[in-house]
């Protein structure tokens, strides 16, 4: 799978291609609580389900450049669109750079197709 990180706003240095060797996509949760009540019952509110909720993480192996071009998205880009083979997203992103394998962390603002 191909993943593709790129600013909002131009950059030259604004867009990496990455190919992980594992990621997680994010948990499909609801917006949703339930509470006992007095009667032996439950009391139930489901808020919906929004992207806005998921987190997706990306583990590759990294070189010089890739990770020069990530930090210097999350060091001067507050957003970012991620795009996989799920649809596009928008989300805030956040890099840990390791000595061979890196983590790049996408928590999504919303699902933009």
């Amino acid at each position: 799978m191909n993943v593709h990180i790129a600013t909002v706003e131009f950059d030259l240095d604004g867009y990496v291609l990455l190919n992980p060797f594992a990621y997680d996509m994010g948990a499909y949760n609801r917006r949703a609580n339930k509470r006992q009540t007095l009667d032996a019952g439950v009391a139930v509110f489901d808020g919906g389900f929004s992207h806005g909720d998921r987190v997706l993480s990306f583990t590759f192996y990294n070189d010089e450049t890739t990770d020069n071009l990530l930090k210097n998205i999350v060091e001067y880009h507050s957003q970012v669109y991620v795009s996989t083979r799920e649809g596009l997203f928008k989300a805030i992103p956040q890099y840990s750079p390791g000595f061979e394998e890196s983590t790049f962390t996408a928590s999504v603002i919303e699902k933009m197709v």
